[in-house]
């Protein structure tokens, strides 16, 4: 297989004060090619201004890089990891509008409730009862009515319930 981009050991140089590891580069690129965050915002977090965003445009293996991750961002093969990143990102920026409406006081209380609901379960604190605890369970019945038992459930079930067994007949002392 030929490889698109060489391999690069040294950091790029984008201007006396700032240089990049090919990781950060790669980082950089990827986000500048998915597009879902503001340009501005991004190089912010690489601690880059515009001027040297210019320079790393003008450096052929940044602009490979782009491209490759533009390539693999827009293939089908990625459209469900896609769609999922970009719902994911639609709720987050959604999180806070929906979250002062639930609270403000001015929206119906089901309506309200609804949102916390949403919210309580975009932050996996909603119970699911078919996963469990997590722990060890057991459940311990103890029924000494009509048909005496006793009924473990653990990590494996006894069923301790008696077999009727009928009582000897009293002894006749008179014979």
């Amino acid at each position: 297989m030929t490889q698109i981009v060489p391999p690069v050991t040294e950091p790029v140089i984008v201007n006396p004060e700032k240089s990049l590891t090919v990781a950060e580069l790669a980082g950089l690129a990827r986000e500048i090619a998915i597009g879902l965050r503001p340009e501005e915002a991004v190089l912010r977090q690489y601690s880059l201004t515009a001027s040297d965003y210019e320079i790393l445009k003008a450096n052929p293996l940044f602009g490979k890089l782009v491209e490759v991750a533009k390539m693999e961002w827009q293939g089908a093969h990625n459209t469900v990891t896609r769609t999922q990143i970009e719902a994911a990102l639609a709720a987050e920026t959604a999180l806070p509008y929906i979250y002062s409406r639930a609270v403000s006081g001015k929206e119906p209380l089901n309506h309200a409730v609804e949102a916390v609901k949403w919210m309580t379960d975009v932050a996996g604190l909603k119970k699911d009862n078919a996963r469990g605890s997590g722990g060890e369970q057991f459940k311990i019945v103890i029924n000494f009515g009509g048909a005496a038992g006793v009924n473990y459930e653990g990590n494996k079930i006894i069923d301790a319930t008696p077999e009727p067994v009928a009582l000897p007949a009293p002894e006749d002392e008179r014979v």
